[in-house]
């Protein structure tokens, strides 16, 4: 698991992606900390080249990234990408299966406090996601 834009930048991926991981995947999560002014840190995907992240990718067969979208749009929505052929499916039957068209909050908000509690969607997301990365397309 990888959170190229966690901390402030993106907020909640780095809890997305640690909740993923669990005990059981790896994680490199690149978090910016600082009070304010954390969007100054995003670096683009496709020049992330953090040393320590991309050792873990390395020794990786599959990484699964988890990037926030802030859109004027209400609501929550996940878009999936990636060039995994097998896993992209498998994610999107297992959200599927979770109800994750119905939009709902992953958080009580997106502030630094907000994110230390996570909702019922929260915990349904995550487990949808590790089943589909351990190759189980319900629960």
């Amino acid at each position: 698991m990888v959170a190229p834009h966690g901390g402030g930048i993106e907020p909640g991926t780095s809890e997305i992606a640690d909740g993923i991981a669990d005990e059981e995947l790896s994680l490199d999560a690149f978090e910016g900390l600082k009070s304010n002014g954390n969007k100054d840190l995003h670096i683009t995907s496709t020049r992330f080249d953090e040393p320590t992240c991309l050792i873990l990718i390395g020794r990786s067969d599959v990484v699964v990234t988890i990037h926030g979208e802030n859109s004027e749009a209400d609501g929550e929505g996940v878009f999936l990408g990636g060039l995994d052929d097998d896993l992209g499916p498998r994610v999107r039957t297992a959200l599927d299966a979770r109800g994750f068209d119905v939009l709902k909050q992953m958080f009580s908000s997106l502030t630094r406090e907000g994110r230390t509690e996570k909702t019922q969607r929260f915990r349904d997301f995550i487990d949808a996601l590790r089943g589909s990365i351990a190759g189980e397309t319900q629960s």
